[in-house]
């Protein structure tokens, strides 16, 4: 008994493991609530967009939710077709959930997915041509690619972002060609409308060239575990909006097509009503999986789909890129330069540190487009009498522009008196403190913004109360398992 218990545990925990990393689209077999759909109209967009925004509330949620709030296929270019002989497949999907897998420690979770690509190369070995798996790699956060399976294969990033029933957020899909690597970065950010904060969730190298997004961007709302299917889920979505990737201008998406399916298998059961909020100016889906006694009469008394269009301004609102505080500071021969945003600021994308003498000469620079660098470093440069300036751009192309004298001293002089806090020391010519998020314009720095005018909430969950969630997840998982084991699975 001593040696069979520790393997029975064992394959307890790579089942749960397996279930854990189960797609979060697929649902086991038994009644489920139905799915929603909303197609978006494309007709009057380009063909290839690098944003991708829309505004999202669930009024209600049940746990084993997912809202895709964008279905989406990305661009062949002719540079990529170029580098990926006869590539083929891919595309994904974004959105968020109600659910607490894959290690998560809330029940809020935002998911990007990318299906992987197929492309012909050489196989050095045999000398003949194969197909290769191309898949896209996560940036950001630092954790190792997160793959799937079931309906298809590819990699995923889901994890936690706490965000709340009844509560407006705006999501954004952005693509950019990163300047390091050559190739298309694609990334997913959350505002919430309530505090004003934007967070970035994740970010990819897709490995194409000069891509963006493509497809019609269709959304969804689905039950995806079969005992949780009871209970009204919801779901209101307003301001979509789309990027031109060639003419660089935005399209505002008025026109809608609403239904709902069993996605292929005669399984669903319960409510399905749509319809558009006229006063409020967003489309809507409830479901209820619940058996219902009428369930005939229901199903008649709905059509399949119904099209609505709104009326919403042509471009959208996205806020003020502002930086709150920026330093250039000479330590040990390089010149180190820093930077934070308003705590209300739009997403940055990228920055740019440029050296500018005093002829007004740019003497070195250096760029780089990484959504998480708030700081870059400029080697072996004697520059403690010239001008920094820092020009950072956010996901909507606006810039915001900052140069200040650098901090610092040339070999042989003495630094700068500072306070206990490192910083130089206030004068008599000094004026009152000014608060940290506002511009100061002086002698040495002025502040210039163009273009148009998140963080989550702290969470803290005891230390048995996330063990108790695991195991509970765990046994869960192991009984959906065998249930389906006998039973077949649905999709």
């Amino acid at each position: 008994m001593k040696t069979i218990f520790p393997r029975i545990v064992a394959a307890l925990t790579v089942l749960a493991l397996m279930l854990c990393a189960a797609p979060m689209n697929s649902s086991a077999a038994g009644e489920m609530a139905y799915n929603m759909y909303t197609s978006p109209d494309m007709s009057k967009t380009g063909k290839v967009h690098t944003t991708y925004m829309i505004d999202f509330r669930a009024p209600q949620s049940v746990y084993g939710t997912y809202w895709a709030l964008a279905n989406f296929g990305m661009d062949f270019s002719k540079e990529t077709m170029k580098a990926f002989k006869g590539i083929k497949l891919g595309g994904g999907y974004a959105g968020l959930q109600h659910y607490n897998g894959h290690g998560c420690l809330t029940e809020r979770l935002g998911i990007l997915s990318f299906w992987h690509w197929e492309y012909q190369a050489k196989n050095e070995t045999t000398g003949k041509t194969e197909w290769v798996e191309l898949n896209a790699s996560q940036m950001w956060p630092d954790r190792v690619d997160d793959p799937f399976g079931g309906e298809g294969t590819g990699v995923q990033s889901i994890h936690d972002y706490a965000w709340q029933p009844n509560q407006w957020y705006t999501m954004v899909l952005h693509t950019w060609e990163d300047v390091e690597n050559d190739s298309t970065f694609a990334g997913l950010w959350f505002l919430d409308q309530e505090s004003g904060k934007w967070e970035l969730n994740t970010y990819y190298d897709t490995h194409l060239v000069n891509s963006g997004w493509t497809g019609d961007m269709g959304l969804f709302m689905e039950n995806f575990m079969s005992s949780r299917r009871e209970g009204v889920r919801e779901y209101n979505v307003k301001n979509m909006y789309v990027l031109d990737k060639e003419s660089k201008e935005w399209s505002s998406i008025e026109k809608v097509t609403l239904s709902y399916g069993d996605g292929g298998y005669a399984n669903k059961v319960g409510t399905h009503e749509y319809g558009y909020n006229e006063e409020e100016g967003y489309f809507w889906g409830i479901t209820d999986g619940t058996m219902r006694e009428d369930q005939a009469e229901h199903d008649k008394a709905w059509s399949a789909q119904k099209t609505y269009t709104t009326n919403q301004p042509k471009t959208p609102t996205f806020g003020t890129l502002s930086t709150a505080e920026m330093k250039a500071e000479m330590k040990d021969g390089d010149l180190v330069v820093s930077w934070t945003a308003g705590e209300t600021s739009t997403p940055q994308i990228g920055a740019k540190v440029e050296i500018i003498d005093e002829d007004g000469k740019v003497v070195a620079t250096k760029e780089m487009t990484r959504p998480e660098v708030t700081s870059m470093t400029l080697a072996d440069l004697d520059a403690a009498e010239y001008n920094c300036r820092l020009t950072v751009t956010d996901i909507f192309g606006q810039t915001v522009v900052t140069e200040k004298a650098i901090d610092g001293y040339q070999q042989g002089e003495e630094p700068t008196p500072s306070g206990e806090d490192g910083e130089p020391a206030p004068s008599e010519e000094d004026g009152e403190p000014t608060d940290e998020n506002e511009s100061v314009a002086s002698e040495e720095e002025s502040v210039t913004t163009s273009g148009q005018g998140g963080e989550e909430p702290d969470q803290k969950i005891g230390f048995f109360e996330a063990i108790g969630t695991f195991f509970a997840n765990i046994f869960e998982s192991i009984a959906e398992f065998f249930k389906n084991l006998f039973v077949g699975s649905e999709e």
